[in-house]
């Protein structure tokens, strides 16, 4: 099962900057399960950032393992909707953001 999460970590660090591929990789494998259960687990999160980032994480585990139309139907069987902030918000993430990797 190691080297399932480490060939994903590599995929997923091919295609996105460090710390954003590092939440996914941590939310993907912390609820992963939810790929195949019930995504009403969902609505237990208390932020909306966090369950955000989880049901991106998710999208993202599911392209990898070749299941994203199938789960991304799920999302809309069960009414799940990403949070989206709104473009003044992410100016100003982006902004304030002190990262190097920023631009990767």
């Amino acid at each position: 099962m190691e080297a399932f999460w480490n060939n994903f970590k590599t995929w997923v660090f091919s295609r996105y900057s460090k710390v954003y591929a590092g939440m996914v990789c941590c939310y993907a494998k912390k609820y992963h399960q939810l790929i195949n259960g019930n995504l009403y687990t969902l609505d237990s999160l208390k932020s909306e950032y966090v369950k955000t980032l989880v049901i991106k994480s998710l999208i993202i585990l599911s392209k990898f393992l070749g299941q994203n139309q199938d789960f991304k139907k799920k999302l809309k069987d069960f009414g799940i909707k990403a949070y989206k902030l709104d473009s003044f918000a992410s100016f100003l993430r982006i902004l304030n953001n002190n990262s190097g990797d920023l631009l990767n």
